[in-house]
């Protein structure tokens, strides 16, 4: 399968997912307009890589897509393929951190993350405005033909009744898009990591998708009582952090 590079933007990060055979010269030409998109890139940007529709690499297509990550100021990698990690860390400028479990790249770019967010955000006549955040969240969608897909997504804002996330995973935005059908779906299982150690689960139901933003939007209808407590003491660490800046809402709100 020839090389292919699937792109969007999260905040600050510039996410790549990698399809097909990354070898040669042929990998070199796929990543030239991603190499001159970012030459253009005046403010300082992270980049995500994502791996799980790649199919296989060599040095000479590692040393393509180390070319075209110079200029970021972090990398995630997020792939599980041991001889493609060992070729993306041969790096002089030690920016690339490789993570096996993808929550754990998210969060490592969860500042980069962010989005920006309007000023009256947070003086909303409700007791948890919407807040932005930079969430792992997880679920599993069943289409009709009983193929089930496992989407990725960030959450970019969280209240204490439902959250909007985008989609890490293009190609599985791009499935989920072409097949799912809202008014069809049963309530979903979603887990949100708050932290490194905590998690919620939850059951909610997408209530819209929003192709421009690339993301969907989630309203919560079921919580444990634990999962209750620890989304009140996270969204009260956000709120008591409202006069920092996005990246201390984000820290304190993670490790309280």
């Amino acid at each position: 399968m020839n090389a292919d590079v699937l792109h969007k933007t999260i905040g600050q990060v510039q996410i790549l997912d990698l399809l097909g055979d990354f070898k040669g010269t042929l990998a070199s030409r796929c990543l030239l307009n991603v190499q001159q998109r970012f030459t253009q890139q005046t403010n300082p940007y992270a980049v995500m890589l994502t791996t799980q529709h790649l199919g296989s690499i060599d040095k000479q297509g590692a040393k393509a897509i180390l070319a075209s990550l110079r200029g970021a100021e972090k990398c995630a990698v997020i792939t599980r393929d041991t001889f493609a990690a060992e070729l993306l860390l041969e790096n002089p400028e030690k920016k690339i951190c490789i993570f096996e479990n993808s929550e754990d790249g998210i969060f490592y770019l969860r500042n980069e993350l962010i989005q920006d967010y309007e000023e009256n955000e947070f003086s909303e006549k409700r007791k948890y405005p919407r807040l932005p955040v930079a969430l792992p969240v997880k679920t599993n969608v069943l289409f009709k033909d009983q193929k089930r897909i496992s989407l990725l997504m960030v959450a970019t804002n969280l209240t204490f009744t439902g959250l909007f996330a985008k989609f890490i995973d293009t190609q599985s935005e791009i499935e989920v898009r072409k097949n799912i059908n809202l008014y069809d779906l049963p309530l979903l299982d979603f887990k949100i990591r708050l932290s490194y150690r905590d998690f919620i689960t939850v059951k909610g139901k997408i209530i819209h998708m929003d192709p421009r933003a690339q993301g969907m939007g989630v309203e919560f209808y079921e919580m444990t009582e634990p999962s209750e407590w620890l989304l009140k003491r996270f969204l009260d660490a956000m709120i008591a952090g409202e006069s920092g800046s996005n990246s201390d809402r984000i820290v304190e709100g993670n490790e309280s």
